[in-house]
């Protein structure tokens, strides 16, 4: 599912999420988490494992080599948007929704 970026200055940003989270994301994550620890900072981190979860993207400064990546020169407002955008979805799908019994008889 694609979602563009909300803010106008960044008009041709956006993110696709997968359309179902599986149990190679979960490897993802895990692997990603790793390396991740070595970020100065948990909202760099949790874009970075964002980031990996991701099918595809288009964001200013993270296009080409990954080699030239800079996260800290990203906008704050960037980093925190493809962060919450993609927790939500990925932690919803760990969600068990409750199964109710059917309303009992009176007698």
């Amino acid at each position: 599912m694609r979602i563009d970026c909300p803010w106008p200055e960044f008009e041709d940003s956006y993110i696709v999420l997968p359309d179902q989270w599986l149990g190679a994301h979960s490897a993802r994550y895990d692997e990603a988490l790793e390396k991740a620890r070595e970020l100065p900072s948990e909202v760099l981190r949790k874009f970075a494992i964002a980031l990996v979860l991701l099918d595809d993207w288009r964001l200013p400064g993270i296009e080409g080599n990954p080699d030239n990546w800079d996260f800290e020169q990203m906008r704050l407002e960037l980093l925190a948007w493809v962060g919450t955008t993609v927790w939500v979805s990925y932690w919803q799908c760990f969600t068990v929704p409750k199964v109710s019994s059917p309303a009992s008889q009176t007698g």
